[in-house]
């Protein structure tokens, strides 16, 4: 079975990242359990990946600052940013839009969600290409992260 950038980047980021970070669970088992494959990406020593699918394969990444991070090399961003958005958006957490930005000189756009939950904060990045991407833009870099404190990335009461 073929799976592409799009499906790829789902099971990524709502079947792997999203329920590992909200519900602390293993990021590993929840990859290995969704037919994802070990993978190299380039980090540091703590951090580790799995990818899923060949020709617009998805990442998931776990950072060794205890986040995760669904990428997708190739593929309609239009399309991951929506898929993503949806994921975002249906969880029971009810996250909220914080910041939109277009960051690095044009390079990316970055639109941050938030939701308080009982472990304090939780905020999704959706990153995609901007009005100047370069030729390795990633199509889709959505990180997930729980932090204890508001994070000004969030709206005002949020």
């Amino acid at each position: 079975m073929k799976i592409r950038g799009v499906e790829a980047g789902q099971v990524a980021l709502a079947k792997v990242c999203l329920p590992a970070i909200l519900h602390a669970r293993s990021i590993e088992a929840l990859a290995v359990a969704e037919g994802m494959l070990p993978a190299s990406f380039a980090g540091g020593k703590a951090d580790k990946a799995w990818r899923l699918g060949m020709a617009q394969p998805a990442h998931a990444v776990a950072w060794g600052d205890d986040s995760c991070t669904a990428v997708v090399d190739k593929g309609s961003a239009t399309d991951l940013r929506a898929m993503a958005e949806h994921e975002i958006l249906a969880r029971p957490e009810g996250f909220k839009l914080g910041s939109t930005a277009v960051v690095e000189d044009g390079r990316l756009e970055r639109s941050v969600y938030c939701a308080r939950t009982d472990a304090g904060w939780a905020l999704v990045s959706i990153t995609v290409p901007g009005p100047k991407p370069v030729a390795r833009t990633r199509a889709l870099s959505s990180t997930v992260y729980l932090r204890p404190t508001p994070s000004a990335l969030c709206g005002p009461g949020q």
